[in-house]
């Protein structure tokens, strides 16, 4: 894993989406807004990280990314879900719920 990436979530508890991306794509640019809109409603308890693909190739293939967008969630360090594909706002904030990550 990336070692700065890695580092991160060691020190955080608590909740970390981490957003995988690329710029080119309707869907990652659709799925970008879900994201501010979560930070804006869950800023506080819950670290989003926005990485790119392209530039995290090793740490897509370690969690078996395939597409983007894709969507890691982490829970004190650890993953807990994987979500592959633009979800709208609803969507994301019911499959998080499911997990017990949002009230």
């Amino acid at each position: 894993m990336n070692d700065v990436l890695d580092d991160f979530l060691k020190r955080q508890s608590g909740v970390v989406l981490v957003n995988l991306w690329e710029d080119y794509t309707e869907a990652c640019s659709l799925m970008e807004k879900v994201m501010k809109q979560l930070e804006a409603v869950m800023g506080s308890t819950m670290h989003i990280l926005r990485l790119p693909m392209s530039e995290n190739r090793k740490w897509a293939e370690q969690f078996r990314v395939r597409g983007t967008p894709s969507v890691l969630v982490f829970r004190d360090g650890k993953l807990v879900a994987k979500f592959r594909g633009r979800l709208e706002y609803k969507e994301m904030v019911n499959k998080l719920r499911e997990l017990g990550l949002m009230i």
